[in-house]
């Protein structure tokens, strides 16, 4: 029975106080032993991993260590270095010091492949100083600091003395400050049966390479290392490196290892040391009490928040879901959360405890992670492998580079003085060997150049320059060099610069040059009949970038589908079999196609089996604006040619519209015939004062050849006052003078260049009637017109005799006044009292090379301080140019060099330049 006035509670109720008396009081009371004891484990597994991260470090600090003396055991135990360091003989040559020099340089770049190694340091006992490393200026050093470092090496009594973080010695390094590790080198004195020092041995070691191997340590804890003079090697904070902690935690390290409370910067922390063995250096981890206080407040919270929302929750179904569902789960999910981190131990395997699905699930884990263990060490493998196999790439590669390098020196006498027998007087079996000799050379040399190009690609060293270059010029040279062999073939070869295309761009005209060079001449090579035609076009323009299209196509035997596919591969070629017609080494569409992408452009073909080819290079150039000396350099202007009527006679439709093209830009108008009949008809049908003043006539054409008709055209007395230029791509010596004596004004021979074309008809219309029949314009008589090249002085610098007999006689060929200086110091000298409007310049040489000749010349020379300095060398390796140009030279010439390229190199700093330019 009830009582009045007692409380009648319903079951929810009851439940609710029944919960808050069994429930919430108990957990409040564990909660509260929950806090303490997780504060307790929470210090606990702190300091543990505070002192596993310690051991963790020591381990790796043991690691770099034994790496640096392992590299300093090798060097020690090279007698070939103790060998020179020993020998106290001072009769040695200049050339034998810098034999030792270099050997000790080889020896020692063997062992540059120390991650983190600034440089390798050995000085002997004499002052002799043997380096490698991130700066090859050594000649200044801190002597004082040297010397400090040789005194604390042989005193200390240790094999290999760890110094810690000190200046470098190396003043030019890039890394002022570096870890500083001495050994003092000895040798065995044979009279005395003991050791002597010889030398010092210094590896310097980077300090930002040494601070990523240990910025991974764990967050909670402030980890730090000291050196043996207790300056600051690792810290968290990376511009606290070099300098001392605090001068309270140095009193209290006094032992091997320990740990103490200390006040550090003001705050309480728990510090853990240990000394290292092997170096005397001393590792630290600092944990702020603070920080645990603060994480066990978070716990206290939690706690509170955690009663208040799983109130409802937690007794009835937590220890049932934890147990069965929840607890599994969590371990797959931690393992699979470590195979993303890559911290799985692929040993690990999860214990099946039921058969349902849980089970289930955890026995589909184990397979999983049995088969990616597999994985693991099979991609290991396959690594393995292939850094192998790019090692040895690598290592051919620049045994490649190196050999084509050796062969240029010699090659360019071979090439030069073919090039200067070539324009002899020969009988013509000695002109036939000749002619043999130089195709020979010409392919050993194409051959030269693809393998070092390829071995560049391959070594991932071909780069890319960026600087100014005419790009009309450029093409049309290209394009010239082809002509004698185009002809020879009877083939017509035909450039085409649309309007619109900009002349002055900023690339690489080097690199472009050879894949033009390369894809042309296959273009004659394997063109037997027709034409050979170059176009290039304008798709897009900004202002500051142009996109541009570069066609060269051909009539010649075509690329089947099935090779087009692998036209660009490397050692692939069209018809590979003995019996192949057309020779190569496959080697050049690859290395061009590679060339092509690295300029940011791409390379396709069309071409069927006996319908020709066309090869499409698409370019993005950056355009710019000549500045003042290039427009000294540039010829005149034509004169106003709007009201001029010119007649073009040519059976080839191609050359017809590149014609009128070019006319058409300078405001001239056009007419054309297909060949002399039709010319003559022509002009026949023409009322007088409708005729043309100048006539193009081309000298092989069906029917009339381009003499014929000029000599029934004279003699019409309507026709006197016509003016007659004959285009020809069959140039043989005696055709100009022939050319004026049939009547005609000019002579051009084919490919012709837009500047060329219109400069001859500027200069025959320019013809006082009087002179229309005694001077005949070509475009070298243009040329020469325009130059103002007399009495050029130009300074050769060369130490080689064939090199200098050679150069000498092409340089006098072209008419040029030369003096000779063997050495740098010499030009030096030389330019202290004569002036020269061109000095060329060697780069390897003795008493002083052309780096620091013409460094100096820069500095010093007040007659030739701005005088244009070329290079002339056979280094040809990817960097040569800039290290020349960083010098102070102007432009780079690689050797072999022909007459062709030094003309053209010279005409482009001589125009417009005279005798007395300073």
């Amino acid at each position: 029975m009830l009582h009045k006035g007692s409380i009648k509670l319903n079951i929810t109720q009851k439940l609710l106080i029944y919960i808050l008396l069994a429930c919430v009081v108990p957990l409040a009371f564990f909660g509260r032993m929950s806090y303490d004891k997780a504060k307790l484990n929470l210090q606990n597994e702190i300091n543990k991993s505070s002192v596993y991260t310690m051991q963790e470090k020591q381990r790796q600090l043991e690691i770099i260590m034994e790496e640096v003396e392992g590299l300093i055991a090798n060097l020690s135990s090279i007698e070939d270095i103790k060998a020179v360091l020993a020998n106290n003989e001072n009769g040695s040559t200049d050339f034998e010091r810098l034999a030792t020099q270099a050997k000790i340089g080889y020896l020692l770049s063997n062992f540059t492949n120390l991650k983190g190694l600034i440089s390798i340091d050995i000085y002997s006992l004499k002052g002799e100083h043997y380096h490698v490393g991130d700066t090859l200026d050594v000649q200044e050093i801190n002597i004082e600091a040297k010397n400090a470092l040789y005194n604390e090496v042989l005193n200390s009594g240790k094999p290999v003395l760890w110094q810690g973080v000190e200046d470098n010695i190396n003043l030019k390094s890039k890394n002022k400050k570096v870890i500083v590790v001495g050994k003092i080198l000895k040798s065995l004195d044979l009279n005395t049966y003991t050791e002597k020092p010889i030398g010092l041995l210094i590896i310097n070691y980077d300090l930002n390479v040494f601070y990523n191997q240990f910025s991974d340590a764990n967050q909670e804890t402030e980890f730090m290392i000291l050196d043996r003079n207790n300056r600051i090697v690792y810290h968290p904070d990376q511009s606290r490196i070099g300098s001392i902690p605090d001068g309270e935690l140095l009193k209290k390290i006094n032992s091997n290892s320990s740990s103490f409370k200390a006040n550090v910067e003001g705050e309480s922390k728990l510090v853990y040391w240990d000394k290292s063995n092997k170096n005397s250096w001393t590792l630290l981890a600092l944990i702020s009490e603070q920080s645990i206080s603060d994480k066990v407040q978070n716990i206290r919270i939690n706690n509170a928040v955690f009663l208040s929302i799983s109130f409802f929750f937690v007794l009835i179904f937590a220890l049932v879901i934890s147990k069965r569902i929840v607890g599994p789960i969590k371990k797959i999910t931690n393992s699979f959360r470590e195979i993303q981190e890559g911290t799985i131990n692929f040993e690990t395997r999860l214990q099946v405890t039921s058969d349902d699905e849980i089970g289930d699930l955890c026995n589909w884990f184990n397979e999983f992670i049995q088969g990616l263990e597999f994985k693991r060490k099979t991609e290991l493998e396959l690594r393995q492998a292939k850094e192998a196999a790019e090692a040895a790439v690598i290592a051919k590669s620049q045994f490649l580079a190196n050999m084509s390098h050796e062969i240029r020196t010699p090659m360019n006498g071979i090439v030069g003085f073919i090039e200067l027998l070539s324009q002899m007087p020969l009988e013509r079996e000695q002109a036939s060997y000749l002619t043999e000799i130089k195709a020979s050379t010409d392919a050993l040399l194409l051959l030269i150049n693809e393998i070092l190009d390829y071995s560049k690609i391959e070594a991932g060293m071909l780069l890319i320059e960026t600087i100014p270059y005419n790009l009309h010029t450029l093409v049309e040279d290209v394009v010239s060099l082809f002509s004698p062999k185009a002809h020879g073939k009877g083939i017509e070869i035909i450039s085409y610069i649309a309007t619109g295309v900009p002349s002055e761009v900023t690339g690489d005209p080097g690199r472009l040059r050879q894949v033009l060079m390369n894809i042309i001449g296959n273009a004659v090579k394997f063109t037997d009949a027709g034409e050979v035609e170059i176009r290039v076009k304008l798709l897009q323009e900004s202002n500051e970038n142009v996109q541009l299209q570069f066609e060269i196509q051909d009539t010649g035997i075509g690329i089947s589908a099935e090779t087009k596919e692998k036209l660009f591969q490397v050692f692939m070629q069209a018809d590979a079999s003995t019996t192949r017609k057309y020779e190569g080494t496959g080697l050049g569409l690859a290395i061009s196609k590679k060339i092509i992408e690295l300029m940011g452009g791409k390379i396709d073909v069309i071409s069927a089996p006996d319908q020709g080819s066309t090869f499409i290079l698409t370019l993005e150039l950056e355009k710019r604006q000549p500045d003042d000396q290039e427009q000294k350099y540039k010829l005149p202007k034509p004169e106003n040619l709007d009201t001029l009527t010119v007649m073009i006679v040519d059976d080839n439709e191609s050359n017809r519209m590149i014609f009128r093209e070019y006319l058409g830009e300078t405001g001239c108008r056009v007419i054309t015939a297909s060949d002399g009949v039709e010319g003559l008809g022509m002009l026949a049908r023409l009322a007088t004062e409708t005729l043309p003043q100048i006539v193009l006539v081309d000298y092989m054409m069906p029917g009339l050849n381009g003499y014929e008709f000029a000599e029934q055209l004279l003699q019409d007395k309507r026709y006197k006052e016509l003016r007659l230029i004959l285009i020809t791509s069959a140039a043989q010596k005696g055709d100009a003078k022939l050319a004026q004596t049939i009547g005609f004004s000019g002579y051009l021979s084919k490919p012709v260049r837009k500047r060329e074309l219109i400069d001859v008809i500027s200069g025959v219309v320019a013809l006082e009637p009087r002179e229309k029949m005694v001077n005949l314009i070509t475009r070298h008589s243009m040329i020469e017109e325009h130059r103002l090249v007399k009495n050029i002085r130009i300074l050769l610098v060369e130490d080689m005799v064939s090199n200098q007999r050679l150069e000498m006689i092409m340089l006098k060929k072209l008419g040029y006044s030369v003096d000779l200086a063997t050495n740098g110091k010499q030009a030096v000298e030389i330019c202290n009292t004569e002036k020269y409007q061109i000095i060329l310049m060697d780069c390897q040489m003795p008493v002083m090379d052309g780096y620091e000749a013409t460094a100096q010349i820069r500095r010093t020379s007040l007659m030739n301080r701005n005088t244009t300095v070329i290079a002339m060398t056979a280094h040809a390796m990817e960097g040569d140019r800039e290290k020349c140009l960083e010098a102070g030279m102007d432009d780079y010439i690689s050797k072999p060099i022909t007459l062709a390229i030094l003309e053209e190199t010279l005409e482009k700093y001589l125009n417009g330049v005279t005798s007395d330019t300073f």
